[in-house]
């Protein structure tokens, strides 16, 4: 192949093309595309002769993705099936197959009905190219608009990227309140997804439904006070502690919760306390940890309670509370 430099790439707006001049194509490097219509694809596998016959290609032909999306060309020639015609591309992605693929690991991930609905109404407005079509629940839209392509140039495989935005993308639904707080990070570590990628994954979805928010083209239900969202995540983490504090069958272990929780009250305050611009589970993390001295807990350490529970360093906890220990230790009981 050889690099040309023609007219913007009619998907994502690159100039940057591979020109197959056996296959008489033209492939945007951006993002996979074949930018012209009557390619010919004379290397097709399936062999077959005739009339059209080059423009039918299964889905089996992109190989390496046990979810079976193969919307994305880009992906399909990295790992060396790049011999889908335009038309078959276009054909999957009609059927907007990496958002649907996205919905059923959702499903995976949530027995919530109430989820799965408003994941539905997300991808409808974050998977979707065009917004000016408000589409039903089980409509998810003619084609995807994001990829996550940041994590295909990190090679990684497609069944990886579905599983990262469907956290994602309940990640979001988490943070607008339309679903209860969720604990994503439960998700990422069951799923071997890098934390990284799925805060990255995060932002894209949600500028992109910020956009669509202002416009009023999405039937979400959004929590805008601050104060209530704040208090969910709180109480999420709350409920966290309790259970695990209880399945180690700690002696005093009411004594320790009722602790916590009226440090958390004070020092928080719906985020107007004095610790109330700390994260939420670093929040927590940091009152738990110095309710293990305070009540002279030794069952269990504080590394336990840094990493089992709120999932964080114990260095990172310990170095916050050197800045914060003595407002916590000093708060009205």
């Amino acid at each position: 192949m050889t690099v040309v430099n023609r007219e913007k790439c009619s998907e994502c707006g690159s100039r940057d093309m591979d020109e197959d001049e056996a296959r008489g194509e033209f492939v945007c490097n951006g993002c996979g595309l074949v930018q012209e219509d009557k390619a010919i694809d004379i290397n097709h596998p399936q062999g077959r002769v005739g009339e059209g016959a080059h423009n039918t290609a299964l889905r089996n032909d992109v190989g390496g993705n046990k979810l079976g999306s193969v919307i994305d060309r880009g992906e399909a020639r990295k790992l060396g099936k790049s011999n889908l015609t335009r038309t078959a591309v276009r054909a999957h992605a009609v059927k907007n197959q990496r958002a649907k693929d996205i919905m059923r690991e959702i499903e995976r991930l949530t027995d919530s009905k109430a989820t799965q609905d408003a994941a539905k109404a997300l991808l409808n407005t974050g998977f979707v190219n065009d917004n000016s079509v408000h589409l039903s629940a089980d409509d998810l839209g003619p084609k995807p608009g994001n990829q996550m392509r940041f994590m295909h140039q990190e090679s990684k495989n497609a069944t990886y990227v579905i599983r990262c935005s469907a956290i994602a993308t309940m990640m979001v639904l988490s943070d607008i309140g339309s679903i209860p707080y969720r604990i994503w990070k439960v998700d990422a570590r069951a799923n071997g997804i890098d934390e990284n990628d799925c805060l990255k994954a995060k932002r894209i979805i949600r500028s992109r439904l910020d956009r669509t928010v202002l416009k009023g083209l999405t039937g979400l239900k959004v929590i805008r006070n601050p104060a209530m969202l704040r208090r969910r995540a709180l109480d999420a983490w709350s409920e966290r502690l309790r259970l695990w504090v209880h399945a180690q069958g700690i002696s005093g272990a009411q004594q320790f919760l009722d602790w916590v929780e009226e440090k958390r009250k004070k020092l928080d305050m719906d985020g107007d306390g004095r610790l109330g611009q700390e994260n939420a589970d670093m929040l927590m993390a940091m009152i738990a940890t110095v309710a293990l001295s305070e009540l002279g807990i030794s069952e269990v350490t504080k590394r336990a309670i840094a990493e089992d529970v709120f999932m964080l360093t114990v260095g990172g906890v310990n170095a916050r509370l050197k800045q914060t220990r003595s407002h916590i230790e000093d708060s009205e009981s």
